[in-house]
């Protein structure tokens, strides 16, 4: 997919899009005669791979079908979707506006629907009062919606954000149930070792070996769980891959911080129950169900 969008001279450095190779637009390529084109860099590489993409001939069927001459290579840009995501680094050209009324080559709906960015040390209340005023000026019936570019930029990312808070609160949620049940089952089945613990009490076992003996198994059944679980959580990441820009599909912070977690739960859950038993007198350890 190759995209392309009609722009004015100083277009490129208003957004501060750097030209690699030749030169932007100027005044001169308004013309009607003219027919200057500049390339992104995606697309540069694409069609004049090892050449000077500066001088060559182009013939594209949008916005007119003439053939233009490339007079320059703009760096790649990245886009943010209609979801607020950064979309792909698409190739893409760039034709200049024309000093005409109309231009009745171009697709409904492309001169019709115009952006114009302004930059300026002012305020962004008197810069829109300014604007205002001059579109007023030119036709008062014309409709504009003015707003800063950030605030543009915020309002696709509403959606995003609101996704991303949500997966993080099913994703806490589901880490807490993680940790109630593994405190839950390693509990009962350190519980469940009351009378063994009895009986080694009985015999003469110290109340500290009994305790590491049982904390220590209870991190090797963690341990077996973590270990196939973060294979799982690694093969299940790289899968998404493809859906994120810009991050990791596994932060090893995070992934580490719920491992420990989970391990400081278990040891929790099997360090509680084995004091507790170990404190008991070995008589009614014996007669424990």
């Amino acid at each position: 997919m190759v995209g392309w969008r009609i722009v004015s001279p100083g277009y490129f450095q208003m957004l501060g899009i750097p030209i690699l190779e030749g030169r932007g637009f100027e005044p001169s390529d308004q013309d009607a005669q003219t027919a200057a084109i500049v390339v992104s860099k995606k697309l540069a590489d694409r069609l004049f791979a090892g050449q000077n993409a500066v001088g060559q001939h182009l013939q594209f069927p949008v916005p007119s079908g003439l053939w233009y001459t490339v007079v320059g290579v703009a760096g790649d840009v990245k886009y943010l979707n209609e979801s607020g995501r950064v979309g792909r680094t698409d190739p893409e050209y760039y034709v200049a506006r024309k000093r005409l009324p109309a231009l009745a080559t171009v697709p409904e709906g492309a001169d019709r629907h115009a952006f114009f960015l302004v930059r300026s040390p002012m305020q962004s209340a008197a810069v829109e009062q300014l604007v205002r005023g001059e579109i007023a000026s030119l036709d008062p019936r014309l409709p504009a919606e003015i707003s800063t570019l950030s605030a543009r930029i915020d309002l696709l990312r509403v959606e995003p954000r609101f996704n991303a808070a949500l997966i993080s609160l099913f994703a806490t949620m589901g880490l807490v149930l993680a940790v109630i049940g593994l405190y839950g089952v390693l509990s009962l089945v350190v519980s469940s070792r009351t009378k063994e613990i009895g009986v080694r009490m009985a015999l003469g076992a110290k109340p500290e070996s009994l305790l590491g003996m049982v904390v220590w198994h209870g991190v090797r059944l963690t341990l077996m769980g973590l270990v196939p679980g973060a294979a799982i959580a690694f093969a299940v990441a790289r899968l998404f891959k493809g859906l994120l820009y810009g991050v990791s599909p596994m932060n090893p912070a995070i992934a580490s911080a719920a491992a420990l977690l989970l391990l400081l739960a278990g040891l929790t859950a099997c360090y509680v129950p084995a004091r507790r038993a170990t404190r008991v007198d070995p008589i009614v350890a014996l007669r424990y169900e």
